[in-house]
């Protein structure tokens, strides 16, 4: 819940900095969702379901009836936009990103002594993954997996049963099998993970279910 809640003030930020750009005006197709049917037009006013406005199955919220944030009654402490105009508002919310984020010198106390540790860049390798979803069972966890431990997880619930499926999977370093960051330059990194991840699919269900692996794959596309 934390995760889901610092997501949302996260993009309440990126909102109010991009102003002009924080709904999005473009159609896809549905392959099949829990509001809308296969072979639908999505837009910013399409029905976000079950989440009702009043109470009743006859008016649910959409993209655009919960873009401000203001409508739903709360805010973040990062954003003073009933006293600031927009530009104000926007400048006051990078400020603050770059206080909070800022990766510069890092500078932590330990008793009677200051430790200073400069953070250099740091390289981060993620995994795409694409998968027809009739040709697994769901619903389903795809595990990538790095000298026995797992690395990054996508989840796919029961619905839609059908159509493609893809996800961009920041990959975690283990640490047993880490030394590709540190040791490898990127080609050579990027490689070795190519080479050495499995993916494996595991059902995820209440017991007396199964949880074994339903299939392992070989190598990382």
């Amino acid at each position: 819940m934390l995760h889901h809640c610092n997501v949302d003030r996260l993009f309440a930020m990126w909102q109010v900095i991009n102003e002009n750009n924080r709904m999005f005006k473009s159609t896809g197709i549905s392959q099949g969702q829990f509001g809308t049917p296969r072979g639908a037009n999505i837009t910013a006013d399409s029905p976000l379901k079950p989440f009702s406005r009043n109470g009743t199955n006859t008016s649910f919220h959409t993209s655009n009836s919960v873009a401000d944030i203001r409508t739903l009654g709360y805010t973040y402490p990062e954003i003073d936009d009933w006293t600031l105009s927009p530009n104000e508002t926007a400048a006051a919310v990078r400020a603050q990103i770059n206080a909070l984020y800022n990766r510069g010198d890092n500078i932590k106390s330990t008793g009677s002594r200051s430790v200073r540790r400069i953070q250099g860049p740091t390289r981060y390798y993620t995994a795409v993954i694409r998968v027809e979803r009739s040709e697994i069972p769901l619903s389903s966890s795809i595990n990538l997996v790095l000298n026995g431990s797992v690395v990054g997880r996508m989840s796919l619930f029961d619905m839609p049963s059908v159509g493609m499926a893809s996800a961009n999977i920041p990959l975690i370093d283990s640490r047993s099998g880490g030394r590709y960051e540190s040791h490898m330059r990127p080609n050579e990194a990027v490689q070795f993970l190519q080479e050495n991840i499995t993916m494996e699919v595991r059902l995820v269900c209440l017991p007396p279910c199964n949880m074994g692996p339903a299939g392992v794959g070989s190598r990382l596309e």
